[in-house]
């Protein structure tokens, strides 16, 4: 079969054709324009995908949005939290003097404001001239060629945050690619800014919840540190070292003295490199109690001082609040930093001790709850140096009274030594007068108390002094305790005792015979005092590194509460008027026999009777132990 030929009729005119051209080229034109406003769209979304921030986000559109797009002009407005003015965040394209009149627009009054309130694109192509445009930014946008200006709202959810205004030059009106594509730039745009908030926000509260650790660790470590010792200075230069890890970058403190001066005794710095400068200063600095600003002011007006301290100050004679303002110590300052500064009265009990500086690097460095952290760490500083300084006072009313028992007790010996030898020739002349001798016999007897209790007070004296050294030899428990019961043997046969001894085996140990005397000798008075009336038994036995001695008695017995205190100084459990005695004894049981190494402890209850139980080491000690076990104790 033939190729079919059109006829006349269907052959295509040229006319035809060329209309068939012009509408493939209009398509031709407007996917490129579509495609031309996707690339826009797309190189503007992966150039926000990167932002880190609000600001970041700006920028980058206006850097994106001015690459890939044919606008000349490109400005970003952020709306306010109250809604009625519109921010300049960034602009592209304008002169200096649009710049400064656009920097905020009203909500009412404005195009762009009307763009936001209608929440819809709002175009002009007359910007000059046009009454909805700012009257203060009209006439500039004339005067740089600007005739064009689109507005589009940055909305996320319906909610306005800003809006995007893009100027261009002519008066010719958008097209709907063009429309299409602002409108797209203004949702990828909102979506990112809200995007960077949320991540702002987010990482604000990351922030802020690690602070609040940081500073309950601070606060917890501070607490520690502070409870740790009573040596003040010490404990002070420890907290400050804690300070610059968390609230400055530098912190010194400085202590009220006797008659009102001041003393710096602590300080630290975050870098150590600069500790030997801060330490220079704490040594070097001469505070001025009379000075008109800083610690002087914070110590008389017992309020906290927030100040900023500029280079002026930094020169001899700039008004700095300390006497020691040569160029050494101007230099240290200036090389230490610090432009933001925090001092803190340290106050307890309505006294002000000193104050706690916290100096930071920055200006403005400090807030509010800057400052409520640094009244807490002076609070918890100022009752650590109360505490402290109570603690010294009591220390040294101690030394003074262990001073005066000992000096009391060495003078009462010298007469009491006197009166002993005189009741003894006394006895001598009264062989004939059975009263006599009985009234001189009882003396004795009181003397022979009162010479005890000296000795006590001797004892407990050289014990809290160290000098309590021991001389230690072979001894054989069960001996020494058998001489001690037959010592023993009348005084308790008048309180109706009966006195046993069980042994077990040979105990031999290497100690302080006349200490271990002491030791049995109390435990056994003790017994007989407290349990008259009822057997008193005493055991002894060992193992194999370990002496064993129990003194038991069937007496009132000794509460539970009272078993943790009964070997400290001066401590009983009964009424002293109806006892007597100064509460000496176990004391000095207990410092004798841990000076041997060894332990005394007791089991009680009410009525059911005591036991005692000492415990010895049967090996002599290391050749490297102390001459003296006891000294340094307290």
């Amino acid at each position: 079969m033939g190729r079919h030929k059109p006829t006349a009729a269907h052959a295509p005119t040229a006319r035809h054709l060329r209309d068939v051209d012009a509408v493939a080229e209009m398509s031709r034109a407007e996917l490129e324009a579509h495609a031309k406003a996707l690339r826009a769209v797309n190189a503007v979304t992966d150039a926000l995908l990167l932002a880190t921030d609000v600001h970041d986000v700006f920028r980058r559109t206006l850097d994106a949005v001015g690459a890939f797009t044919h606008f000349p002009g490109v400005a970003i407005f952020a709306l306010d939290s109250g809604g009625q003015t519109l921010e300049l965040m960034g602009a592209r394209g304008f002169g200096d003097d649009v710049l400064r009149a656009a920097q905020t627009l009203p909500v009412e009054g404005s195009l762009t404001g009307l763009a936001v309130g209608r929440g819809e694109l709002v175009t002009s192509e007359d910007v000059a001239h046009d009454a909805r445009t700012a009257p203060k930014v009209r006439r500039l946008l004339g005067k740089e060629g600007f005739a064009g200006l689109a507005s589009v709202p940055l909305s996320v959810a319906g909610r306005a945050i800003g809006a995007l205004n893009l100027i261009y030059k002519g008066r010719m009106g958008l097209t709907l690619h063009e429309r299409a594509l602002i409108n797209a730039l203004a949702k990828v745009v909102a979506l990112a800014v809200e995007r960077a908030r949320h991540l702002e926000q987010l990482e604000a509260e990351i922030t802020e919840r690690r602070r609040e650790e940081s500073w309950r660790s601070f606060l917890a470590e501070s607490s520690v540190v502070l409870a740790s010792s009573l040596d003040l200075e010490q404990t002070l230069a420890r907290v400050v070292r804690l300070a610059v890890r968390t609230l400055a970058t530098w912190s010194v403190v400085d202590l009220v003295e006797e008659g009102g001066e001041l003393r710096r005794v602590a300080g630290a710095h975050r870098d150590p490199a600069k500790q030997p400068l801060v330490d220079a200063l704490v040594l070097a600095t001469k505070l001025d109690k009379d000075a008109p600003e800083g610690v002087a002011l914070a110590v008389r007006s017992g309020q906290t001082l927030v100040r900023q301290l500029d280079e002026s100050k930094l020169r001899p004679g700039g008004g700095l609040p300390v006497s020691t303002t040569d160029e050494v110590h101007l230099q240290r300052l200036r090389e230490l930093g610090g432009r933001s500064y925090i001092i803190v009265p340290l106050v307890s009990s309505g006294r002000t001790l000193g104050t706690v500086s916290l100096i930071a690097n920055e200006p403005g460095a400090f807030g509010l709850r800057d400052v409520a952290r640094a009244e807490e760490l002076a609070r918890r500083c100022a009752s650590a140096i109360d505490n402290a300084a109570h603690y010294r006072k009591a220390q040294e009313a101690i030394a003074a009274r262990d001073q005066f028992l000992s000096i009391a007790s060495h003078e009462l010996k010298t007469p009491l030594t006197s009166l002993h030898l005189t009741i003894e020739a006394l006895g001598r002349r009264s062989q004939e007068d059975p009263a006599e001798r009985a009234r001189l016999g009882l003396a004795k007897q009181q003397v022979r108390r009162l010479t005890q209790l000296i000795e006590s007070l001797l004892d407990a004296s050289r014990i809290a002094t160290g000098r309590f050294p021991l001389q230690p030899e072979d001894v054989e428990l069960g001996e020494l305790v058998s001489e001690v019961l037959a010592r023993f043997r009348d005084e308790a046969t008048r309180a109706g005792c009966a006195l046993v001894l069980r042994r077990s085996a040979v105990v031999n140990g290497h100690w302080d015979r006349l200490r271990i005397d002491q030791v049995v000798s109390n435990l056994v008075s003790n017994a007989i005092k407290y349990g008259p009336g009822a057997p008193i038994e005493c055991e002894v036995d060992r193992d194999a590194e370990q002496a064993r001695l129990r003194v038991i008695d069937h007496g009132i017995g000794i509460a539970k509460a009272d078993l943790s205190r009964i070997f400290g100084r001066f401590e009983r459990a009964v009424s002293a008027r109806q006892y007597g005695g100064l509460g000496l004894g176990l004391h000095i049981a207990g410092e004798i026999v841990r000076a041997h190494g060894g332990t005394l402890g007791a089991e009680s209850s009410p009525g059911a009777g005591s036991t005692f139980t000492v415990t010895l080491p049967t090996s002599p000690p290391a050749p490297a132990a102390s001459a003296d076990p006891l000294a340094g104790r307290p």
